[in-house]
């Protein structure tokens, strides 16, 4: 099911809601649990329902593993439940998601097209085993203390998250999961920034898609102008799609008493590589760093550099180990943005030039540190967004100047589309945020209260305009619901 669609606005999360707070909101928290439990599963059964199995049997597995892991904290044997965590959750991601790159792979080294498995990749199922790999780790740790099965089941499938994220780590749902109130102002809150995800997906990334679509199918009538303009208009697409799921996930989990990390935080204006990527996915970054970076430079890259040692100077030892420690998550987290070598591609770029400013003594001046960042953002997205290497090929050839022609397709959709390009580099930034602030610094309190009041409104009408959106054309999944 999609969050975005009729079947989830007018009776999956009405009824859920109604039932949640008018009759089960005296009720302890272990009822509460189990409905929001088994309305997850059954959100996720409404459009996997023969993987249904998959979900639960991965459930009981963290959930068994994670127990043993919490026993044995901080020992070998612990050690054990963690590593076979990980190659449960690993294996699941390889077999559906990776099996078919690689065969694909194979077969033009040899020479001839190798059968596929087309498995396809279930709903959600990266986030699910981020999710999976946190909790056993953290219960290894001795972090948090394990939880009931209906505990574990709802952290690793709440339907708020399992298919887009934000990857809440254990941690951030241990407290809620235990005890949480809905208070007025939660429930505000929560509508209030479902709206606003919901506006950014219905009304923003939809209308920017027909643009980037539009540079992206050209094929061989792409202009360099409407090469550049794709380009762009997928930057943008790409933010409001993911940050309006991000909105849309962190509003539904307040309404319900949980709080997700926040996601987003204006990544466009960031001054570096490495800025940009603590605003962008910030979850990610969070559960790479905490699960991948500090266990890889405390354990095999120690290692690796006292072998280095023996060669090289300290300085340089410690730059081979950064180099390779670096290439190796950037490896993952390119392969984690898709199943094809543009995205691995990608990822390797980024963490070339992550490694490139740890090695730089001064920072540039602001400006010219963000018109770097953005430009860099800009010529990548389209290594993302393009199928194969020899399309990738094609479309920088096209925005090098070696595309078709003309102009007119690039004018069309300037016209059709000009105000949405518009709106969306104006939120994008926190403009809204910024006049805000300075209205309320400036301005009596009554003057304010207006202010709030206007906003209200206009929201609500780009509320009902994006559900006429969504009603009138069939609203895309998210891009990353397929991760």
């Amino acid at each position: 099911m999609n969050i975005t669609s009729g079947s989830f606005l007018f009776l999956f999360l009405p009824a859920c809601a109604g039932v949640y707070h008018l009759l089960l909101r005296r009720c302890n928290i272990k009822i509460r649990n189990a409905f929001l439990l088994l309305a997850s599963l059954g959100f996720y059964a409404w459009g996997e329902p023969v993987r249904i199995l998959l979900l639960i049997l991965m459930i009981l597995a963290t959930h068994l593993l994670g127990a043993g892991a919490a026993r044995h904290a901080r020992t070998p044997a612990g050690k054990r439940y963690v590593l076979f965590a990980v190659l449960m959750n690993v294996g699941a991601l390889a077999l559906y998601k990776y099996v078919d790159m690689l065969l694909g792979t194979l077969g033009y080294f040899l020479g001839r097209e190798l059968p596929s498995l087309g498995l396809g990749l279930p709903l959600g199922l990266s986030y699910f085993c981020f999710s999976s790999i946190s909790y056993v780790v953290d219960l290894y740790r001795g972090k948090h203390a394990p939880q009931n099965l209906p505990g574990t089941a709802l952290y690793l499938s709440a339907f708020f998250k399992i298919t887009a994220g934000p990857i809440a780590a254990y941690g951030d749902f241990e407290g809620a999961l235990r005890e949480r109130e809905v208070s007025p102002d939660d429930l505000a809150e929560g509508t209030w920034r479902f709206m606003i995800g919901f506006c950014k997906k219905a009304i923003l990334a939809l209308n920017l898609a027909h643009v980037s679509r539009a540079a992206l199918e050209a094929g061989a009538e792409l202009s360099t102008s409407l090469a550049w303009l794709g380009a762009f208009a997928y930057l943008l697409q790409l933010y409001f799609d993911f940050s309006g799921y991000s909105d849309m996930a962190i509003g539904l989990g307040r309404m319900f008493g949980f709080r997700l990390p926040e996601n987003f935080n204006y990544p466009y204006i960031a001054r570096s590589v490495s800025e940009y990527w603590r605003r962008w996915h910030m979850t990610l970054g969070a559960w790479v760093r905490d699960y991948m970076y500090y266990p890889l430079t405390l354990g095999p890259a120690v290692r690796l550099r006292k072998r280095l040692l023996k060669h090289f100077d300290r300085n340089v030892s410690r730059g081979i180990q950064s180099l390779l420690v670096l290439s190796l998550i950037w490896f993952a987290i390119g392969l984690w943005h898709g199943a094809q070598w543009n995205c691995v591609l990608w990822g390797l770029i980024n963490g070339l030039f992550v490694f490139g400013e740890g090695l730089r003594t001064r920072e540039p001046k602001p400006f010219w540190g963000w018109l770097y960042t953005f430009g860099l953002s800009l010529f990548v997205k389209p290594l993302a967004a393009t199928g194969t290497l020899g399309q990738a090929t094609r479309y920088y050839g096209a925005m090098m100047g070696m595309g078709a022609p003309g102009r007119e397709h690039t004018l069309f959709l300037l016209r059709e589309y000009g105000v949405f390009l518009a709106a969306g580099m104006l939120c994008a930034v926190p403009s809204g945020k910024w006049l805000l602030a300075r209205i309320e610094e400036k301005a009596s309190p009554r003057l304010t209260r207006l202010v709030r009041g206007v906003a209200l409104c206009a929201l609500l009408l780009l509320f009902f305009l994006a559900l006429s959106y969504a009603i009138s054309y069939a609203v895309p999944e998210f891009i990353y619901g397929k991760y």
